[in-house]
């Protein structure tokens, strides 16, 4: 935001728009975009620059239903092509399988594969954030199912007979 709760961000800004606008006004065309009380604090922000605005449009708000019926009514690879056109970020939402083959994440080292000692090679995500003097390794594989079931609770103040009862009602 150029200008927040009566804090300036960007009056160098807004002034240099204005003297664009002026200087080019047969030449140039402004396109601002925002929520209305946001645009009307940019507008608010210098006394010329409401003056060269010809031209205001408000769109309704779209219902959550109206926004999932537009999307709905293309393909996925649709409105990745559209984003893609358009010079907008946007990327499907992949299940697990599917982010396994995706390029992106393979190119980013984003999996490592190590070796299980009863699962043999076990593929998962590597750590996301990627440091210049640091290399993601994995230090132990992933525990089997209920591999400390009895450490957990026991550190939760558990003995062993209540434990084993636990076992015996199939709690755990």
């Amino acid at each position: 935001a150029l200008v927040a709760e009566g804090r300036d961000f960007g009056s160098e800004a807004i002034t240099t728009l204005v003297k664009l606008m002026e200087d080019h006004r047969d030449e140039l065309m402004v396109i601002a975009a925002g929520y209305p009380k946001e645009m009307q604090a940019f507008v608010d922000a210098n006394p010329g620059l409401a003056s060269r605005i010809r031209t205001t449009v408000d769109f309704p708000d779209y219902e959550p239903a109206e926004l999932a019926a537009i999307f709905k009514a293309r393909s996925q690879a649709y409105w990745i092509d559209f984003a893609a056109r358009v010079d907008c970020c946007l990327a499907p939402v992949l299940s697990l399988r599917e982010s396994m083959d995706d390029e992106q994440l393979k190119a980013r080292g984003m999996f490592v594969t190590d070796r299980h000692p009863t699962d043999g090679p076990v593929t998962q995500f590597a750590f996301p954030i990627k440091f210049s003097d640091f290399e993601f390794s994995i230090d132990r594989p992933a525990p089997l199912h209920g591999e400390h079931t009895d450490e957990v609770l026991a550190s939760l103040g558990y003995d062993g007979v209540e434990i084993e009862r636990l076992r015996a009602m199939e709690v755990v």
